[in-house]
């Protein structure tokens, strides 16, 4: 048996050896949980090429029949008007992964062979419409209920589907934002040929966090620019980048320091590159 190989996203690898009948290769992928943001703020959980939803109870009613085939009525039996206890930034850390052996009828809700725990709320503003669900709510969404642990399974493996959910109580995470940070670096600026030394250091220095208002705080570490008051922006930290390397490569230097080009952050991120 060979010693397993590591390889970096973006990398290839080579296999050289002399193959014979019988011999197999395990690829093992790493999949972190990622939130994405959808229309009105909502967040939905992915992990790998999985969209998840929330595991609700169901019943089914048989309405009418076509010869073999039934007509069913799917209904709820559990609660299923969560919001999701975000912590900021926005990150799939807390969430658990528990992986399942895959059971004859891998798409059954209560055999799904991958499933997420997480905190949520229930959100009582949240109500049917026409025997739907209403409208998500637009987050972040207060509420007083108490925390809950809620089930998510592949999308696949559901007949009712949440697969949206409004932000809840959205929390601070202090070690979060040192890791968004970082991955802000490495996958917004590193991969995109910011290459200068004292830039880079830039940005893993300061806390872009501090400079957004309180409702933008899980999006401090976003790849966009985010809106202030008075009419003024952060700006996307690629742009404020781009400025900072152009002046540290002899490029144009005059206004990279101007809030009016890049923000008020701008100014920040230049006061920490010259003290490089």
């Amino acid at each position: 048996m060979e010693a397993k190989r590591s390889v970096e996203a973006g990398e290839f690898t080579m296999l050289e050896r002399e193959w014979r009948p019988g011999d197999t290769v395990t690829l093992t992928l790493p999949m972190e949980v990622r939130l994405e943001r959808r229309c009105h703020d909502a967040l939905t959980v992915l992990r790998g090429p999985l969209i998840f939803a929330l595991r609700i109870g169901e019943e089914f009613r048989a309405l009418a029949q076509h010869g073999p085939v039934t007509d069913y009525a799917v209904t709820p039996t559990t609660p299923w008007n969560y919001g999701l206890c975000i912590r900021v930034p926005l990150s799939g850390r807390a969430m658990q992964v528990e992986e399942h052996p895959i059971g004859p009828i891998p798409f059954a809700p209560d055999s799904a062979p991958v499933r997420i725990t997480t905190e949520a709320r229930r959100l009582p503003q949240w109500t049917l419409e026409q025997n739907s669900a209403g409208p998500l709510p637009p987050s972040p969404v207060e509420t007083d209920a108490p925390i809950e642990g809620v089930t998510l399974i592949p999308y696949g493996s559901t007949n009712l589907r949440i697969t949206e959910f409004s932000a809840s109580n959205i929390m601070m995470d202090r070690e979060a934002f040192a890791y968004a940070r970082e991955r802000m670096v490495q996958e917004q600026l590193e991969a995109r040929d910011i290459t200068d030394a004292r830039v880079l250091a830039a940005f893993r220095r300061v806390p872009r966090h501090a400079f957004v208002p309180p409702d933008l705080l899980y999006a401090a570490y976003e790849d966009r620019p985010l809106p202030l008051s008075q009419g003024q922006t952060i700006s996307q930290p690629l742009m404020i980048a781009l400025m900072l390397q152009t002046g540290a490569t002899g490029g144009h230097r005059e206004g990279i320091g101007s809030r009016s080009r890049f923000g008020v952050s701008g100014g920040v991120y230049w006061r920490s590159w010259q003290k490089r």
